[in-house]
């Protein structure tokens, strides 16, 4: 029950991770733990700083904007998708305005290596998901105050999808005695990608593997 989709949209992640150090610096430095262990993760109402970037900072707030849209068409698709492959056709013709999308909360992340999430789900929602802004593969002269900071104007990243970054996405089977079982296999392994969103069931376990890049990792 896991869908997928790859934006290739590089001038968006670069704004993006601008957008996310901005809010770091400033409105959210503490941040907050929940699952992750290691890390900083920003509290979760993050699409409600498009108003606090938009005069500092438009493109900063353009950028969160644009996303806000984009996880909300890509959920109203998926879930058109369930819809009609449940239904042979769906309810109102499986049609966009037999939905309304709300997206209740949203935070983003930054692992460092070593950092991870533990197993957890998401209680009070239908999908979850998440959005690989950069896996943490930089260019060698990048600090984590160059690839964080909302003063720099240039952005050099590799984000090799053939070097090791580690941090996966690991979906658990939820059935009890699942590990014990011979033919079973206890959990899922979904390698990350810059441009990579992803929306599952929110009753789903999952976790993240320790980071193994030495650049800061930044997922929506």
């Amino acid at each position: 029950p896991v869908h997928t989709a790859t934006l290739d949209l590089p001038a968006l992640n670069w704004a993006l991770t601008r957008a996310v150090g901005a809010i770091r610096e400033t409105v959210d430095k503490a941040g907050r733990q929940v699952s992750n262990v290691g890390g900083w993760q920003s509290h979760s109402n993050l699409f409600d700083y498009v108003e606090h970037l938009r005069g500092p900072a438009p493109k900063l707030s353009s950028a969160l904007k644009t996303l806000s849209d984009l996880v909300h068409g890509f959920a109203l698709e998926t879930l058109l998708r369930l819809q009609q492959s449940s239904s042979g056709g769906g309810m109102n013709g499986g049609k966009a305005d037999a939905f309304e999308v709300r997206v209740p909360a949203v935070w983003a992340n930054i692992n460092l290596h070593g950092h991870r999430n533990t197993r957890h789900t998401h209680p009070n929602c239908f999908l979850s998901g998440v959005y690989y802004v950069d896996t943490g593969m930089g260019a060698p002269d990048d600090t984590l105050a160059d690839r964080l900071s909302s003063n720099r104007s240039t952005y050099s990243t590799s984000n090799s999808s053939s070097s090791p970054v580690g941090g996966r996405l690991l979906f658990h089977d939820p059935r009890d005695g699942a590990k014990s079982h011979p033919f079973a296999k206890p959990s899922v392994a979904l390698q990350p990608a810059p441009g990579l969103m992803v929306l599952f069931p929110s009753w789903l376990p999952h976790s993240v593997e320790p980071h193994a890049g030495h650049f800061p990792r930044l997922t929506v």
